[in-house]
């Protein structure tokens, strides 16, 4: 079974994912940003989607802990952090292999998990 991952940060009762939420905290002139992690390896191609959201494949959530962007993401956020794991959905707009995206009314969220327990797990 594919499974799937987004990690989204809640604040004030609303959520976004994690990558707005760095974008949101964390300014590109913010001196924490000399610390970041490289993230060269992963396509940017969301934005080619507008109103779509990313989930990161087995493959990719193993690159994205591996490289330190995930804790380094979370070190600049404002927020708790959740997992939302998804099966594999049929109506995918692009796909590689690290991620898929898809708009979220073409996704089921299986489960949503707190970050520290699904770090746990994994």
């Amino acid at each position: 079974m594919n499974r799937f991952y987004r990690f989204e940060v809640e604040t004030n009762n609303s959520s976004v994912g994690i990558y707005e939420a760095v974008d949101r905290d964390c300014s590109r002139d913010d001196i924490r940003r000399q610390k970041k992690p490289d993230g060269s390896w992963l396509p940017k191609v969301g934005m080619d989607y507008p109103g779509a959201i990313s989930f990161w494949s087995d493959y990719g959530l193993k690159k994205y802990i591996d490289s330190g962007l995930l804790m380094w993401h979370v070190s600049v956020i404002n927020g708790q952090v959740f997992v939302q794991i998804i099966n594999k959905p049929e109506k995918i707009m692009y796909e590689d292999e690290f991620q898929i995206i898809c708009y979220p009314a073409d996704i089921q969220v299986d489960s949503k998990v707190a970050l520290n327990i699904f770090l746990q797990k994994h």
